[in-house]
């Protein structure tokens, strides 16, 4: 559903404006990621917390009155056909997020590790299938690393990936090791989410041009967020972690307009809707990934057998030292989906 606001702001609006209204979006969702925990506390200290999800139904159903009355109606031209869903890639590709997402809660590693690369297998698959497919998902140039669009999805993927230790983990380490409050730990989130979404408005007015250094700078401090976790989470100095997850969440901010938009611009026409959507569908992707790999690397420091202090530390380090390698290999994807001048 979040890819398809891209493809609404694509197909409903000039191209001067996507920048901006990508803008828009971010901190719409930044905004969200603020109010999330309030809204869960308070309705935590009423002893109420199944009446967050009721009323979030409701809210869906006030937008979708909503919708209804404000969106454009859907527009074909004559005698073109409606769009067949690709039945296959999606049971594919659900099957994978739903082997890979299991895998993060495996009782045994073994299990786990088995489990992620049979999910990675089958979203292999689901590219393979997609690409023959007469209504895609993702771009043809998806598997295709020499290409600036395959590049520039795998770097989604691998950023995607990468980040998802603080947010899995994170609150339980620091509550073991430091007592830190889990609300605590969710207001570090929200400021990431905040970085985030400040960080694309500062940038949504820049001109076209300039996306190559946006998307290496945003793709460098992201990588370097990241990895940083590595060596603050074990010794805990509070301003060093809320540092590294700024630096992730506005790396990210910095970067993610810039990608949807040149993701555009290096498709054809006929691809540009699914290139627009491909980011997002491939950065969900990345997190189910990645959650099953912390999950892994957390079983394997020790968390399976108990939330020792032990464990702790040792997780500590490798729930985000594990992944320096995909952030490098990020960075080198950066590197090629941005070497190229596009018009």
């Amino acid at each position: 559903m979040l890819a398809l606001c891209y493809v609404a702001v694509q197909q409903w609006f000039p191209q001067s404006w996507w920048s901006r209204l990508f803008g828009i979006v971010a901190v719409i969702w930044g905004a969200g990621s603020l109010l999330g925990p309030l809204i869960g506390g308070v309705f935590a200290s009423l002893h109420a917390w199944r009446m967050t999800f009721l009323a979030f139904a409701a809210l869906a159903v006030v937008l979708c009155g909503l919708a209804s009355l404000w969106l454009p109606a859907p527009t074909r031209a004559a005698g073109q056909p409606a769009g067949r869903l690709p039945v296959r890639p999606l049971l594919a590709l659900l099957t994978a997020t739903v082997l890979i997402a299991g895998s993060g809660v495996a009782s045994g590693v073994l299990l786990a590790f088995v489990g992620v690369c049979g999910g990675v297998a089958l979203l292999y698959a689901a590219a393979r299938l997609d690409r023959r497919s007469g209504s895609r998902l993702f771009p043809p140039q998806i598997l295709n690393f020499r290409h600036p669009v395959g590049a520039g999805l795998w770097m989604v993927f691998a950023l995607s990936a990468a980040t998802t230790g603080f947010w899995a983990y994170g609150p339980l380490i620091l509550k073991i090791l430091f007592g830190t409050q889990p609300l605590m730990a969710g207001y570090i989130l929200a400021g990431e989410g905040i970085a985030w979404s400040l960080a694309t408005v500062a940038v949504s007015k820049a001109p076209v041009a300039a996306d190559r250094q946006l998307i290496r700078v945003g793709t460098a401090l992201t990588a370097l967020g990241a990895g940083g976790f590595a060596i603050v989470m074990p010794a805990g100095p509070f301003p060093g972690i809320v540092l590294c997850a700024l630096l992730q969440g506005f790396g990210f901010g910095l970067c993610w307009p810039s990608i949807v938009h040149r993701m555009a611009r290096c498709s054809n026409e006929t691809d540009r809707p699914v290139a627009v959507t491909a980011p997002e569908t491939m950065q969900r992707i990345g997190y189910a990934v990645g959650t099953a790999a912390v999950g892994i690397a957390a079983n394997l420091s020790g968390l399976a057998a108990g939330t020792s202090v032990a464990a702790a530390k040792t997780a500590a380090v490798w729930v985000f030292a594990a992944f320096v390698p995909l952030l490098m290999a990020a960075l080198v994807c950066a590197w090629r989906f941005t070497r190229e001048a596009v018009d």
